[in-house]
């Protein structure tokens, strides 16, 4: 795992992810900012995000893997004091993420925790100053989803709350969004498998195909056109001049009084 100081990307007012790949790094909190590699990346496993306007956590692993040497070490993670109303599925994609701070947003799904079951490493979390807190059994139910968990709020998670039976209603909430998770988790595997579309030069191998096309089909017309057309015309011009004699069509012509040049015109009524 990489070590160094965290990348800081807080208070820089951004409304999205992805307008932070392009930005500086503070150094005010950090003291200074983590080595950057011959990859033009940083050498740590800490991203700091907090106090922006973002709404969503939509383009997370995009920007990790823009900004981190190694996006897979990522192990502290912090989006506190933003306007995120949901638990982005992109943060299942860190399996090495420790800490995550989540506190001071908008988030009142109580099931988006459900998003967070597989990251087995992650023994912070914190979640308070969201609507979700206000629910009587958080921190049980919290507690039960992910019992890997060491603090939740900044605040150790003691034995017997370990111990607790689970919170009245516990079953009632979960059952449906395990449903729907194991749901969404089957419908994932099998879009596993089917074959993925070709995008990259899709219009290219169509050219192609169109190009090579156009001169089979061209060549097809031009093919029917001599043996319909052009040699049934020079068979028949053949024909014609095998018996065509050019001087008795000329006398013929004289003869019939028509042309004045002949010598003798024919006489006009």
């Amino acid at each position: 795992m990489l070590v160094g100081p965290p990348l800081d990307f807080s208070f820089k007012k951004a409304t999205n992810i992805k307008d932070l790949a392009n930005q500086r790094p503070q150094t005010i909190r950090t003291v200074k900012a983590p080595t950057r590699t011959s990859k033009d990346r940083f050498a740590t496993s800490t991203i700091w995000l907090s106090n922006n306007l973002l709404k969503s956590m939509e383009g997370l692993e995009n920007l990790v893997r823009a900004v981190l040497e190694d996006p897979t070490s990522l192990s502290w993670l912090d989006l506190s004091f933003n306007d995120i109303n949901e638990i982005g599925d992109d943060i299942a994609k860190f399996p090495n993420l420790k800490i995550l701070y989540l506190h001071g947003n908008n988030i009142s799904n109580i099931n988006d925790i459900l998003k967070l079951r597989k990251l087995c490493n992650m023994r912070a979390l914190t979640l308070h100053g969201n609507p979700v807190e206000t629910l009587s059994y958080y921190r049980g139910y919290i507690i039960n989803v992910m019992p890997q968990l060491v603090n939740l709020d900044f605040s150790r998670i003691t034995k017997s709350e370990k111990r607790q039976a689970l919170p009245t209603g516990f079953f009632k909430v979960i059952e449906p969004a395990l449903q729907t998770y194991n749901l969404l988790k089957k419908m994932s595997s099998e879009m596993k498998v089917l074959e993925k579309p070709q995008l990259r030069n899709l219009l290219l191998s169509h050219v192609k195909f169109h190009f090579f096309g156009m001169i089979a089909f061209a060549g097809g017309c031009t093919l029917l056109y001599k043996f319909l057309g052009a040699d049934v015309r020079k068979r028949k011009y053949e024909a014609f001049y095998k018996t065509y004699d050019p001087d008795a069509s000329f006398k013929k012509m004289c003869e019939s009084g028509y042309m004045d040049s002949c010598g003798t015109p024919r006489a006009r009524s």
